[in-house]
């Protein structure tokens, strides 16, 4: 059985997103990927991207990070991604700049060329290191990264603020997503 799902973003580009689901229901198509080698975290992003993703794969990464963040390199294979949202975008900066507080590396592979346009179009992809050949292999069996029904207020908020410090663009591409966010966690403060 074979869906689609149509997709509209801030940075107004449409995607028609062919899904195909197994007989569980489980998307084959789409999700995150984590594993862990030594000193290596490595992520792999498959289909499209989003929010949903996005706190548990933090949640994974922050944790270990704050166990040790010295001598950890992260690296993130793109070339199985179809699209990613701006808060996913906005994470990956969120990594890169507390990596390189410390030295380490933080390097894209692969990104396919959807995933370079949404990168060039924010500003950040002369951030990134993309690895070359040869980069460290990724574990044959990595976990699925589960995805969230609740999306974190306070995660959106801060991925949006990194890319609202890039350029003057993203300021007012996302002001108003950041005034919205900034009332919302303030009104779940007061409640």
């Amino acid at each position: 059985m074979c869906f689609i799902r149509v997709y509209w973003d801030i940075m107004g580009v449409v995607l028609v997103i062919p899904l195909h689901y197994s007989e569980s229901g489980v998307s084959m198509e789409e999700g995150l990927l984590f594993g862990e080698n030594k000193n290596i975290l490595f992520i792999k992003a498959v289909g499209h991207i989003t929010a949903r993703q996005c706190t548990a794969l933090r949640n994974r990464v922050i944790s270990i990070l704050d166990s040790r963040e010295e001598g950890r390199d992260i690296f993130v294979d793109l070339s199985s991604c179809e699209y990613m949202d701006s808060t996913f975008i906005g994470l990956l900066v969120v990594f890169n700049k507390r990596l390189a507080r410390h030295g380490n590396r933080f390097s894209l592979i692969k990104p396919r060329k959807i995933c370079v346009t949404l990168l060039e179009n924010l500003g950040v992809y002369n951030l990134f290191d993309m690895a070359a050949e040869p980069y460290p292999l990724f574990p044959e069996n990595m976990e699925v990264v589960s995805e969230t029904e609740e999306i974190s207020s306070e995660l959106l908020l801060k991925a949006h603020e990194e890319l609202m410090e890039l350029s003057p663009e993203n300021r007012k591409r996302f002001e108003a997503l950041h005034g919205i966010l900034k009332a919302k966690i303030l009104t779940n403060r007061n409640t």
